[in-house]
């Protein structure tokens, strides 16, 4: 098979998207996740700034210049002598994987820009499976031709790559191309099926439950560069690591009819579900935290209302066993470390913050309760709490090095999303976010 060409003519919003990352220090490839790629630049077990930099601009010539894999396995050696790096997998495996995802993720970056300033001349996007791939995968093969308008979400967790070495392109048609094709409109998307599967069982912080659409290698369940087409505001809304935006009604508003598919109240039962969408909807744009506590048949059994960002659980904790606690966030954030010590020790079925942008879900691994230790969250002197703070606030010092006029507001953010993805690596908790 033919090495990558995707960085032999580099174009101007590749350069853009690659050029705007913040480099990551990692132990794991776990670390950062899906969509926190397109602000990110990492090479998995590359913890050193310096390491972390060289490489950088090793993959930023591939991307700038256009350099070969073998250019590029020139700068990989002489970089791991230079800084006596002892990484995972075979050199030719190794150097492949690094130069190829990072090409062929700028590129769909550059190009999912691309093919947003066209939509309003050509609206549609066809899938197309390459050819030259000598073991097809089935669900990519049975995509080939699909076409789509560019807004459909289906998109959102679709747009290749869709794995590890995968060369499925999008093309751009108009509505004259569409009915070459013998359309009079687009075709259906097909559904999206979210499966569970665990990856990084040989890594530093051993496996993590992850969720992927099927057909799709966990990690890619996303759209390159598409978390950018927000306001370069890090404290909006986005995926969690692991979890790929979930198209859900949840677009329509939260004034929508109750739909007990919605991706809000996936596992839920329907008659827990539909009380949660009638509180939820109420407490949603409250300008003081709210907490509701319903049980399986719907029933509300808890009901608080604290101060402006707080509301104490503690005196009901021993009613919570089981219940779905749901709160709002007043300031958009997402789940606190007392939060996530408060589902841990009242032991609850699921913990949940709605905002007027999103829903936040959190719960224990499969058929598990909570992890105990997980109760240290409400310390602030505890092992745990320093510890995950600590690697949280490293991450968001590296971000003020790139973004020095980060808003505090903005810090806490980063620094909610770091945590969280290092509880989900820790103790395998289930995260979800379903947002518009």
């Amino acid at each position: 098979m033919t090495g990558v060409a995707f960085g032999q003519v580099p174009f101007a919003e590749q350069i853009a998207f690659f050029l705007q990352k913040l480099n990551v220090n990692t132990e794991s490839y776990l670390d950062v996740w899906a969509e926190q790629h397109d602000r990110s630049f990492m090479v998995a077990g590359a913890n050193r700034d310096a390491l972390v930099q060289d490489l950088r601009e090793a993959v930023a010539n591939a991307i700038e210049n256009g350099a070969s894999l073998e250019d590029f396995r020139r700068d990989f050696d002489r970089i791991v002598t230079e800084h006596g790096w002892d990484y995972n997998g075979g050199r030719n495996w190794r150097s492949r994987v690094i130069y190829e995802t990072n090409l062929r993720t700028s590129f769909a970056a550059g190009r999912w820009k691309q093919l947003q300033a066209l939509k309003q001349d050509r609206p549609y996007w066809q899938y197309v499976h390459n050819d030259s791939v000598q073991h097809p995968r089935p669900l990519h093969l049975a995509w080939n031709g699909l076409v789509l308008h560019a807004d459909d979400p289906w998109w959102h967790t679709h747009f290749p790559p869709n794995g590890w070495g995968c060369r499925c392109e999008i093309r751009s048609l108009s509505r004259r191309d569409l009915a070459k094709l013998g359309k009079d409109g687009p075709d259906t998307a097909p559904p999206i099926d979210m499966q569970t599967v665990t990856v990084g069982q040989r890594s530093p912080g051993g496996p993590q439950s992850v969720q992927t659409p099927k057909g799709i290698d966990p990690g890619f369940g996303y759209a390159p560069g598409r978390s950018l087409d927000v306001p370069t505001d890090l404290g909006v809304l986005r995926a969690p690591p692991g979890v790929p935006p979930i198209p859900a009604p949840i677009a329509d508003g939260l004034n929508a009819a109750f739909d007990a598919t919605d991706a809000r109240y996936l596992g839920l039962p329907e008659a827990q579900a539909h009380a949660l969408h009638a509180v939820e909807r109420e407490i949603a744009d409250a300008l003081v935290e709210h907490a509701i506590a319903i049980d399986a048949a719907g029933i509300t059994r808890l009901a608080v209302v604290g101060i402006e960002d707080k509301v104490d659980l503690r005196p009901y904790l021993h009613v919570l066993r089981d219940l779905v606690l749901t709160h709002n966030h007043p300031s958009a954030s997402g789940f606190s470390p007392d939060d996530i010590a408060t589902a841990a020790y009242g032991g609850v079925a699921e913990i949940r913050v709605i905002t007027a942008q999103g829903l936040y879900r959190l719960s224990p691994p499969d058929g598990q309760r909570w992890p105990f230790d997980l109760i240290d969250m409400a310390i602030p002197g505890s092992d745990l709490r320093a510890d995950i703070a600590a690697l949280a606030l490293a991450y968001v010092h590296q971000a003020l090095r790139r973004w020095p006029h980060l808003t505090r507001a903005q810090q806490d953010r980063l620094a909610y999303d770091r945590l969280m993805l290092l509880l989900m690596r820790r103790y395998g908790l289930i995260y979800r976010v379903v947002q518009p």
